[in-house]
């Protein structure tokens, strides 16, 4: 398997630093447009793709909402999910889809894995009648 191409790999490529190539592919203004350019090309062509979770350990965000739906072959579901991915899209979020077969254990596995992987928010269609899904997103701080 072939190892994942980093800024580094970039960086040599370039005679950039990885410090200038970073800031390069976030479109820095401190950055000359043909040094973005230049930088931007390369990426391309040696296949970058940003580290998501790198990116999200500095930031402390992972532009990541998880929707938790009883059902997602209800055509009302459906309909919200799609609704609800173009608007998150316009705001540069990603969606995470979790279906619980409105079973209640599978609705809590759903919380605990959305919020072990650090999502910035969930939104939840409890298919519970107790109040513990609701509580345990209180306790963690998840909007």
């Amino acid at each position: 398997m072939a190892a994942r191409i980093t800024l580094r790999d970039i960086a040599e490529r370039t005679g950039y630093t990885v410090n200038t190539v970073s800031r390069a592919l976030k479109d820095k203004q401190d950055i000359a447009p043909a040094t973005r350019a230049r930088i931007k090309r390369v990426a391309e062509e040696l296949g970058y793709i940003p580290d998501a979770v790198a990116a999200s350990l500095r930031s402390g965000s992972t532009k990541t909402i998880s929707m938790i739906i009883p059902d997602i072959s209800d055509p009302l579901f459906a309909i919200w999910v799609k609704d609800i991915e173009r608007q998150l899209k316009e705001k540069d979020f990603d969606l995470f889809i979790q279906n619980t077969e409105e079973n209640a254990e599978l609705e809590k596995r759903a919380i605990r894995l959305a919020i072990s992987k650090k999502i910035d928010g969930i939104i939840l269609c409890p298919c519970q009648k107790d109040q513990s899904s609701i509580e345990t997103l209180k306790t963690n701080g998840i909007p």
